[in-house]
């Protein structure tokens, strides 16, 4: 594959004329998603326009309503609890694990009552969270479980890839991420009876629309003036065809992609390691870590965050992401949530610095590791560390 800048080539450009060639007939959606099932190793995909989209989606097929609790991590994009409070339900935030940064079970146990009925795990900047537990809990209790699995393609636990583990599970296709369209999302499963709730809900409560084909005859009978089109009321979160045949492309280079990546955050952690005061997200034993970022704070309290970041940029990094705000400390959720504590992930969330690892170029990823070292020196010999 030719090495260049950017994640995008002229591969999607191809698959993107082919569509419009096509007239845009719904083919490549259907290709698309048949080819991600395959790809991930599982029954049924469905493709749609965003991450938040497919949230929404799969919580809907799940049967989360009003009055409803769900288990979320605090430390993740928002959409995760938004998507719980678009369906009337309660977005109920677990504490997270200080060496993994992952949603702690402990505390997913102590927020558990009659009025829980799933949890949202989030393989938070590419590592999948405790599973083993988790899923105790998940039997133990009866609740469903759904894969946040935006921030990942092909983490592990042993032999298991993220998104194999819950009842759903859910990507994105933002521009940051592993694979990407600009945009997009997807929900994944191996239930019957998920599938074909997700579907009919992301394309406005359709009725007749969940075989994966291109059937003229169904066209045909949609224009009948005595026709019932919407069987539910529901969004239109379908994934348009051009992102979908770019998806396509995208979908033959996750490889490529993930090793990148690992190579990426693995280089960063040998860094890492040469200062004793650098804090990693922690990899366990049996675990595979995708690296959407490298994920890292400092112990000493000597060097401001701010003050890393400009030298970084200084040296030739490239702007790294901050961690989100805490989920309920947002102001759309603050007044909801005005006395909930997850003490970790409060500490944590302001120090946490998360390096970018979506880099193609050869040259580029051997001058941020480098630049990456010598910035982590220059602080070694300022304080004295």
């Amino acid at each position: 594959m030719t090495e260049n800048n950017w994640r995008v080539s002229d591969n999607e450009i191809i698959f993107i004329k082919k569509a419009i060639r096509d007239k845009l007939n719904g083919k490549y959606l259907i290709k698309f998603e048949s080819e991600l099932a395959k790809k991930f190793k599982t029954k049924y995909a469905i493709a749609v326009n965003s991450g938040t989209s497919a949230l929404h989606t799969a919580l809907y097929a799940l049967g989360i309503k009003a009055g409803d609790e769900v288990i979320v991590p605090p430390l993740t994009f928002s959409a995760t609890a938004f998507a719980v409070l678009y369906l009337g339900a309660k977005p109920v935030f677990a504490d997270i694990d200080v060496e993994t940064f992952n949603i702690c079970p402990k505390s997913i146990k102590k927020k558990i009552n009659n009025k829980t009925k799933a949890i949202i795990t989030v393989s938070i900047f590419g590592l999948i969270p405790n599973m083993k537990e988790i899923l105790k809990i998940k039997k133990k209790f009866k609740l469903m479980l759904l894969e946040d699995n935006a921030e990942t393609i092909f983490s592990k636990y042993k032999n298991k890839i993220s998104g194999s583990f819950g009842d759903m599970s859910i990507m994105s296709f933002q521009r940051s991420k592993h694979l990407t369209m600009g945009d997009g999302g997807a929900i994944l499963t191996n239930s019957k009876k998920y599938f074909l709730k997700a579907k009919q809900f992301s394309v406005l409560g359709y009725r007749g629309l969940v075989k994966n084909k291109v059937n003229e005859n169904i066209k045909d009978k949609f224009q009948n003036p005595n026709y019932f089109r919407h069987q539910i009321v529901a969004p239109n979160y379908r994934m348009p065809e051009i992102i979908a045949a770019a998806g396509i492309a995208q979908l033959k280079k996750t490889n490529y992609f993930l090793k990148k990546r690992v190579y990426i955050g693995n280089e960063y952690k040998k860094i890492a390691r040469k200062y004793s005061w650098v804090i990693f997200q922690k990899t366990p034993k049996h675990y595979f870590h995708s690296y959407w970022t490298f994920a890292f704070y400092f112990k000493t309290s000597k060097i401001d965050w701010f003050e890393f970041r400009k030298k970084f940029i200084q040296f030739g990094g490239e702007r790294f992401y901050s961690a989100w705000k805490l989920s309920y400390q947002e102001p759309a959720l603050k007044n909801k949530y005005s006395k909930t504590l997850c003490k970790n992930a409060e500490i944590l969330q302001k120090k946490l610095i998360l390096l970018k690892t979506n880099f193609i170029d050869k040259k580029r990823i051997r001058d941020q590791i480098n630049i990456f070292d010598k910035t982590l020196l220059f602080f070694k010999l300022k304080y004295d560390l």
